[in-house]
């Protein structure tokens, strides 16, 4: 609860500047009007100028508001991104610079226009996992070369028919060093045989899927917690169960808690699946990187700002410098400093 309330009032903070964002300014360099650095206080308190400092009626107000995070050195923070997102060079850089991811998957119905955009954006190829799918994936791996790993999404649950010794030496062939990515959620004997052959096993799942007799499989669709089966695939898998999917079609409501079990678990790594996400704003991803930071995968950042008001009333200096009453926002001042926050629970 503490971190969903955290979120919201950091959404709102958000919302609030992005409205306000015409009357933004940059810290002019040199500025003589109203004499701006001493606008900058050490104390970051609010104060109401006389006539021997500034003109009387102005007050400023220092604050600090979201910047951009960053990832952990030692964190694998990805993301699936929707097609809005992969749409522009300049909406790619966003998930970089701004929401601190630092691994993306490509999608198998991209080409290689949409992998160029993805490396002009800023990721590197040892920082994208490439979907393939069996009949295309001797072409990708030869089109797309060195990458962090080639993923197969769901090959159990999806039929496939496909070789992964075969794949496994097309990467040799002309990825050397990649890896190979599988997920899946029903966690039957056939995964084990993909999963032999794989070095990175992800999962997600909205049904408990438990083994009812010896050999048979079952689902219980009432059951929709994941976090006992991530630590099912942790067990089974050790260290290829390095990392999960996080959906933000599904799990907006549980990002804390599945975050703070990945955590717990130890996993290097998550991943958000943002394909499904009907938002077309900032608020899901921004919650998603909420919980990444309280969780130890993500840093943040803050920059300054000081917003500067000016007294309404006939004498200027009858605005009470506690009061709202009277005031109006001239102008928000953009400053560039940026300071790391520390998540306190």
């Amino acid at each position: 609860m503490k971190l969903l309330k955290g979120a919201l009032i950091n959404i709102l903070a958000i919302l609030f500047y992005s409205c306000s964002d015409q009357i933004i300014s940059p810290m002019p360099e040199n500025s003589n009007t109203h004499d701006l650095s001493k606008l900058v206080g050490s104390d970051d308190t609010n104060r109401i100028y006389g006539t021997n400092e500034f003109p009387c009626g102005y007050k400023d107000l220092t604050v600090w508001l979201f910047d951009h995070y960053e990832p952990q050195s030692n964190k694998i923070v990805g993301i699936w991104p929707n097609g809005q997102r992969m749409s522009s060079s300049e909406n790619i850089l966003t998930l970089k610079n701004k929401f601190g991811f630092n691994y993306l998957l490509f999608a198998n119905s991209y080409n290689t226009e949409k992998f160029n955009l993805v490396l002009e954006s800023g990721f590197d190829r040892n920082h994208i996992m490439v979907q393939i799918v069996p009949d295309n994936y001797i072409q990708k791996i030869s089109t797309y070369g060195i990458c962090y790993s080639y993923f197969v999404d769901e090959p159990v649950e999806r039929n496939y028919e496909l070789d992964m010794g075969d794949l496994r030496n097309t990467i040799n062939n002309y990825a050397p060093d990649s890896k190979i990515g599988i997920s899946g959620y029903r966690r039957t004997y056939a995964l084990d045989a993909y999963v032999s052959n794989a070095d990175i096993v992800m999962f997600s799942s909205y049904q408990h899927w438990w083994e009812c007799l010896p050999g048979v499989w079952c689902s219980w669709p009432v059951d929709t917690e994941q976090r006992p089966d991530w630590s099912d695939m942790k067990e089974r898998y050790l260290g290829k169960s390095s990392m999960n999917w996080v959906g933000a079609h599904k799990d907006l409501t549980e990002y804390p808690g599945l975050l703070g079990h990945s955590h717990n678990l130890q996993l290097p790594g998550i991943w958000l699946y943002q394909l499904g996400d009907i938002w077309n704003d900032e608020s899901n991803i921004l919650s998603f990187c909420y919980s990444a930071w309280a969780e130890g995968y993500l840093r943040r950042f803050d920059r300054k700002y000081v917003y500067e008001y000016r007294c309404t009333l006939p004498n200027p200096c009858d605005c009470d410098p506690d009061l709202s009453e009277g005031w109006h926002l001239e102008n928000i001042w953009q400053f560039n400093e940026v300071r790391e926050v520390i998540y306190q629970p």
